[in-house]
C-alpha cells in the first residue's frame, strides 16, 4: 500500500531500583510531615488554668484567706474540716490531656498539701455512682518538709481524652494540718496542658 506508516509504541518500565527509591521517598516524606500534616489534620497544644482564687473549700468548716495571689488555709476551723479545695478547669470536649501542674506553697512542718490532682466523675444515671477516676496527681509537699513555693507536675496521664458528655472534671488539693500562723500553706493555682484538633477547637 502506498504511504503506509508504521507506528511504534514504547513502554518505559521503571527498574526495580527506581521503584525502591520511590517507595523509600514516600515513607520518609510521611515521617517528616508527621501524622497531623500527612493526613491533613491540624493539632494544637493549648492549656487552661485555675487561679488560686477559684479554688474553694467543699465544706463550711474549712476557713480560707488570700495574699496576694495565693489561696491559703487560714485554719481548719474544727476537727471535722477536711481542707479540700476544688476548681473547675473548663476543659474542652475531646481535648487530650498531656500534663497537669500545681503551684503550691508550704513553709511549715505541721501542714502539707496533698492529693493535688485532676479527677473526673461519671454523669450516668446509675446508683450507686461509681468512684471517680484519677487522671493525674502531683506529689505531696510533705508533712515535715518545708519546700516553700514549688511547681509540681504529672505527665503520666490516665483517661486522657476529655468527654464532657459522660463525665464532669475538677482540680483538687487538700491542705492538711493546722497552720500555726497565717499564710503557711497555700495554693497559687493549677494548669492543664492538652492537645486538640482544629475541628474540635
Amino acid at each position: 500500500m502506498p504511504n503506509a506508516r508504521t507506528i511504534t509504541l514504547t513502554w518505559i518500565v521503571p527498574s526495580p531500583r527506581s521503584l525502591a527509591f520511590l517507595f523509600i521517598g514516600a515513607v520518609l516524606g510521611a515521617l517528616l510531615l508527621g501524622p497531623g500534616q500527612a493526613t491533613g489534620v491540624t493539632t494544637y497544644t493549648r492549656s487552661v488554668s485555675c487561679s488560686g482564687f477559684n479554688f474553694n473549700p467543699i465544706d463550711a468548716t474549712t476557713q480560707k484567706a488570700w495574699h496576694p495571689t495565693e489561696r491559703y488555709l487560714y485554719r481548719t476551723g474544727s476537727a471535722a474540716a477536711d481542707g479540700y479545695f476544688l476548681c473547675d478547669p473548663g476543659l474542652p470536649h475531646k481535648a487530650v490531656v498531656t500534663r497537669v501542674r500545681f503551684t503550691l506553697f508550704d513553709s511549715t512542718d505541721v501542714t502539707e498539701i496533698r492529693y493535688c490532682a485532676l479527677f473526673r466523675g461519671g454523669l450516668a444515671a446509675t446508683f450507686p455512682s461509681p468512684a471517680p477516676n484519677e487522671i493525674a496527681q502531683v506529689p505531696t509537699t510533705g508533712h515535715v518538709e518545708k519546700p516553700g513555693k514549688v511547681r509540681l507536675q504529672d505527665t503520666s496521664i490516665n483517661f486522657a481524652t476529655i468527654d464532657n458528655s459522660q463525665y464532669a472534671y475538677w482540680l483538687q488539693c487538700q491542705m492538711y494540718g493546722d497552720p500555726r500562723d497565717y499564710d503557711e500553706v497555700g495554693l497559687y493555682g493549677a494548669e492543664v496542658t492538652f492537645r486538640i484538633t482544629a475541628s474540635n477547637g
